[in-house]
């Protein structure tokens, strides 16, 4: 273990776009404003490994339990190999191929836990929920994931099984603070009140999908009080807004992915549509960016672009803690937003540091309503996922960070 430690705090004293887990969680590369988190990783001896940190942070244990902190054999990466060329593990399945957009991994026969039933699973990357759903119809397909809004009601009917998911996705809109029209918090705010969020809610998600108010999924009970009206859909106030300021109309390049679906974006290209329908009746002119997934998206919002004004983005669950959701964002200044606040990013750092309890959730309340004053980007929703089945399948076992337990997954034949 304490050789991947070592690998990835090396790697993570780079700044990647987007940063990588291990620098979300441990802070890293540290500043001297804002020191890294992590500070050393030793072997006392071969069953012993001890993590030292700069400071407190409760959350790190369930921070340590994404997929990305999986643990890999050194010899997999030694001599600078990637271990992603070559996947390596210990799990129930091990890789068989990788062939165009499918992967294909086999049952491992030397697995030490109990066995999985499924001797093959293959992955095909399937853009378009109309075309999973016909899939399925066909039996192309076993399950489908990210079930299409349209289609719910017409397998329901067909008898297929409909499994959802606990909404612990965030859809929002990355305002970039360093674009000059952006600087003005009088402008994010008017684009904040431009956005009609529960329509685009009901028209591009599931039943179930809430309208977001905060950046921490409810489950969390942190919801900041009056976040809400910041972000209320008001169009009358946000032309009255951009009308009172010296914006002198020039074009917004507003960037949005474009060839996938995604938990928190389902349809991207519609939801742009309907948010730049909106910014544009305010009184901003919005110049489309559209980039295939294919062509690194996140890599390309993430990376220092003044000339970037908005960005339709998302944050994933990968553990039961707020700090996964607020630490990406605003606990350092990051080229996405640009955010520049540092009473924001030590409220951030002072939550992390407490232990679970009231006193944690005020901090994580407050750090919303901070959020909500300054509007450095606005949440649009706590999205639902939902994966289909056909007949044959009778056990599928959902988590809501999107993890399947695919060893567990039972078949009628």
């Amino acid at each position: 273990m304490r050789a991947n430690v070592l690998r990835w705090a090396e790697a993570a004293r780079t700044q990647h776009h987007p940063p990588t887990a291990f620098q979300t969680v441990f802070r890293m590369p540290g500043t001297a404003e804002a020191p890294a988190l992590f500070a050393e990783c030793t072997a006392p001896d071969a069953r012993t490994v001890v993590l030292r940190l700069n400071r407190r942070h409760p959350a790190l244990i369930r921070a340590l339990t994404q997929p990305a902190f999986g643990i890999a054999s050194p010899a997999s990466f030694a001599d600078g190999k990637d271990p992603g060329g070559h996947p390596v593990g210990t799990g129930p399945f091990v890789f068989q191929q990788r062939e165009d957009q499918t992967v294909r991994l086999r049952r491992n026969e030397d697995y030490w836990g109990d066995a999985p039933q499924v001797q093959e699973l293959v992955f095909p990357t399937v853009i378009g929920a109309q075309t999973r759903y016909y899939w399925l119809l066909t039996g192309e397909a076993d399950a489908i994931d990210l079930v299409g809004t349209s289609d719910f009601v017409s397998l329901a009917r067909r008898g297929y099984q409909i499994q959802q998911r606990d909404p612990y996705n965030l859809a929002f809109l990355a305002i970039n603070q360093r674009h000059p029209v952006f600087a003005s918090v009088q402008l994010r705010r008017a684009a904040a009140h431009a956005i009609n969020r529960s329509d685009i809610v009901r028209s591009y998600y599931p039943e179930g999908t809430e309208t977001a108010n905060d950046f921490t999924p409810k489950l969390f009970d942190v919801s900041g009080s009056g976040t809400g009206s910041a972000y209320r859909y008001d169009l009358g106030l946000a032309q009255r807004l951009v009308q009172a300021s010296d914006y002198d109309g020039r074009a917004l390049r507003f960037c949005y992915p474009t060839d996938v679906s995604l938990p928190y974006l389902q349809e991207p290209e519609a939801i742009y549509a309907r948010i730049a329908e909106g910014l544009t009746k305010a009184g901003f002119t919005i110049e489309p960016v559209p980039i295939p997934w294919s062509e690194d998206y996140p890599a390309r919002i993430h990376a220092e672009d003044p000339d970037r004004a908005l960005a339709l983005t998302g944050i994933m669950g990968t553990y039961r803690d707020p700090d996964a959701f607020l630490a990406s964002l605003f606990s350092r200044r990051t080229d996405l937003l640009g955010v520049q606040e540092s009473e924001l990013f030590e409220a951030v750092e002072d939550a992390a540091g407490q232990q679970d309890g009231d006193t944690r959730k005020d901090a994580y309340r407050r750090i919303n309503e901070m959020v909500s004053e300054t509007v450095p980007a606005v949440p649009l929703a706590y999205p639902i996922s939902a994966v289909a089945l056909s007949s044959r399948v009778t056990g599928y076992p959902l988590v809501a960070t999107g993890v399947a337990e695919f060893d567990r997954v039972t078949l009628s034949d």
